[in-house]
């Protein structure tokens, strides 16, 4: 945990020196007057008009707005905050007693297989829209797959899953439909295999999932905005989405996938062991919101972080259990733990410096 420290300062001197620029400049306002947020009653006027008139992320641009009225120094804070708040996240699937090096090697990876570390953690407008709302995104797909292995049940459920389950629907296009699919993944499953009937909780969370995301992405802003694009024949619309995919699975998300896969063939190639069902479901997921950018006319570099997560996540979790299966696979987790550490550091101090 002590080798994380110069990462973590890098970070948060890095969150110093991005200022509040672009959209943030826009959010910092009243999207509705054109004045200065003065407070909550100046966000939910900002974010009606943005629903009716720019895009669906009702959720992550609310609390986008909120963090800009604290001002830049406690942004930062509240950044680094998040950033290990989701490497807790990671880590929360794997078993306890493996999850400090989880921990660790999540919070390198996220900088280390980062397609674009400046605008999905570093900008506050991709911050929040990406690093933030993965938190809550990972925390419904846990209390999902962790049903399968396990009869314990979250201290009302039933009522919490129901905000959780809206707040990752209406997040963002791509990650939010595929939540609502990992949950209905994990319900058939479970129903199917294990001769279980869905509880209330299960049903709540995935209705409420469902209908945020048909909020995110009905929103009448969306096509609003779309009226902006430029209009391209269905050749060359094809075309465009075709290598957009493309450079977003062979670019973008190369990294984490090659590790994953990596660890999959040493797995059930090497050590004959096949995928756990929580493993199969989390994998499908990753699959789906990766081939729902498919329905994006642009597959941003930024847009693939939740997906990256999901391969991290994968990538960890069979690490920890080779290493449980082969005693000498700890000098190759160490020593690739050591590396994306390095990778990091470097990679934030020759943008910094």
């Amino acid at each position: 945990m002590v080798s994380l420290l110069p990462l973590l300062l890098l970070e948060f001197v890095y969150h110093c020196d991005t200022p509040f620029m672009m959209d943030d400049l826009w959010y910092s306002t009243n999207l509705a007057t054109g004045r200065p947020l003065q407070g909550i009653g100046d966000v939910l006027e900002s974010q009606i008009w943005h629903y009716q008139n720019w895009g669906g992320r009702s959720m992550t641009h609310a609390l986008l707005q909120l963090v800009l009225m604290t001002g830049p120094m406690i942004a930062d804070v509240i950044n680094l905050f998040v950033t290990l708040l989701l490497a807790y996240m990671c880590s929360i699937f794997i078993k306890k007693e493996q999850r400090g090096f989880s921990f660790a090697l999540a919070s390198s990876l996220l900088i280390a297989f980062n397609p674009n570390i400046q605008y999905s953690m570093f900008w506050q407008s991709g911050s929040v829209n990406y690093l933030y709302s993965t938190v809550w995104i990972l925390g419904f797909m846990y209390v999902y797959i962790s049903s399968i292995d396990t009869e314990r049940e979250f201290p009302g459920i039933a009522i919490w899953i129901i905000p959780l389950g809206l707040i990752t629907g209406w997040s963002n296009e791509n990650m939010g439909p595929a939540s609502f699919c990992l949950a209905l993944m994990t319900v058939l499953y479970l129903w199917k295999k294990k001769g279980l009937r869905p509880k209330l909780w299960m049903i709540e969370g995935m209705a409420a999932s469902f209908v945020g995301s048909a909020l995110c992405i009905l929103a009448p802003g969306n096509f609003v905005r779309s009226q902006f694009a430029e209009e391209s024949s269905f050749t060359e619309m094809i075309k465009t989405r075709f290598i957009s995919m493309l450079t977003g699975g062979c670019s973008f998300l190369f990294p984490s996938f090659l590790m994953f896969a990596f660890l999959f063939s040493v797995w059930h190639f090497g050590l004959k062991k096949e995928f756990e069902a929580e493993e199969m479901i989390l994998f499908i997921t990753a699959v789906l919101a990766y081939g729902a950018m498919l329905l994006s006319p642009h597959f941003p570099d930024r847009s693939a972080f939740g997906i990256m997560i999901l391969n991290n996540v994968l990538s960890i979790k069979l690490l920890t259990k080779i290493c449980d299966e082969h005693e000498g696979f700890y000098r190759f987790a160490a020593l690739f733990y050591g590396a994306t550490l390095i990778h990091g550091i470097l990679l934030l101090v020759i943008r910094i410096f």
